[in-house]
């Protein structure tokens, strides 16, 4: 059973992200994803694996890095590299998100 948020918690790693979000959002609109850069099992890779899955699940997801911590800008910068909004605090990601929807935009 899935329950919103999903917390993959301060020892998830790269792959953790990538194994929530696939199994997430099928079930989803859409996905915010807080990246604690700051731990050791998260690397700049992240930003690969976070547009992976949601160009292979055609869901929009925002993204928020913690700022202050180890990779948080590189990891950002790198989302958004990859067509991937990064915002600076998950209010702002979830408007961001709110808009797209009331918009009627998705994902081509």
């Amino acid at each position: 059973m899935l329950n919103n948020p999903i917390d993959i918690t301060g020892s998830g790693s790269d792959d953790d992200y990538y194994r929530a979000l696939t199994e997430a959002l099928p079930h989803y609109d859409a996905a915010v994803v807080i990246v604690l850069t700051g731990t050791t099992t998260v690397t700049e890779k992240s930003a690969e694996i976070i547009a992976r899955a949601c160009k292979e699940l055609r869901k929009p997801v925002a993204t928020c890095m913690l700022q202050g911590m180890r990779y948080a800008e590189d990891v950002e910068k790198s989302v958004q590299k990859l067509g991937i909004p990064a915002f600076p605090s998950p209010e702002r990601a979830v408007r961001a998100l709110a808009v797209l929807r009331r918009s009627g935009c998705t994902l081509k």
